[in-house]
């Protein structure tokens, strides 16, 4: 019963930090200070368009816009390899918040939020590329990721800018999925997103788990 007690109380956290997202992402009177709910106690502010004005910007201009809506709450490292594939930049964040009864140190319980940000610049995006970049994105799950017994959640985020991309790429985008949850959500949940931002014309490609913070990496309103 205890089991079962804890499954449906992480399934219910989970599912309120999925609609709080929706819940101010759906908020379209905000542009400029719109907070994106990513993980518990993590703010994005503002979106891409705050310096460009939704003119169209080059890669190297996009992916400087991002570090500087990532500094705020992210470590960033720029230019890695991992697995044997180049990353442009590597963004990660964590959160660790608790209950506590009468003093600080008379700790009931914690929680790990973590989230980890890996993005590419590419010329083309065809669906072996994406099929390439969604297997590295699995690895990082499988062999990175090692939930503690305070570990809540997890979301590994794989974005991909391009000049260009083709159906069946977008398609390949639109179907990936892969999750994992841990010793029956006891351990908590990874979630991995997958999104493709196109600099030439400002479209953006996502899997139904990138879809909840798509406006986190809008170049226009």
């Amino acid at each position: 019963l205890y089991c079962l007690f804890m499954i449906e109380m992480n399934s219910m956290t989970k599912n309120y930090q999925e609609h709080r997202a929706v819940d101010v992402l759906n908020n379209d009177d905000i542009l400029f200070s719109i907070g994106i709910y990513i993980n518990k106690g993590l703010y994005l502010e503002g979106n891409l368009n705050d310096k460009f004005g939704g003119e169209h910007m080059t890669q190297d201009e996009y992916i400087e816009s991002l570090q500087r809506k990532f500094e705020k709450n992210f470590n960033i490292e720029k230019d890695m390899s991992l697995f044997g594939e180049r990353v442009d930049v590597h963004a990660k964040f964590y959160d660790i918040s608790g209950r506590t009864f009468i003093t600080k140190n008379d700790i009931i319980d914690r929680c790990e939020n973590y989230e980890y940000c890996y993005i590419k610049k590419v010329d083309m995006v065809t669906e072996k590329e994406v099929a390439s970049y969604g297997q590295l994105l699995r690895k990082i799950v499988d062999e990175c990721i090692d939930p503690g017994k305070d570990h809540m959640s997890t979301y590994v985020t794989g974005v991909i800018i391009c000049n260009g991309i083709n159906e069946y790429a977008k398609q390949t985008i639109k179907t990936y999925c892969y999750s994992k949850v841990y010793s029956f959500y006891l351990r908590g949940w990874c979630d991995v997103r997958l999104l493709c931002v196109n600099s030439s014309n400002n479209e953006i490609v996502t899997n139904k788990a990138g879809k909840r913070v798509q406006k986190v990496y809008q170049l226009t309103p």
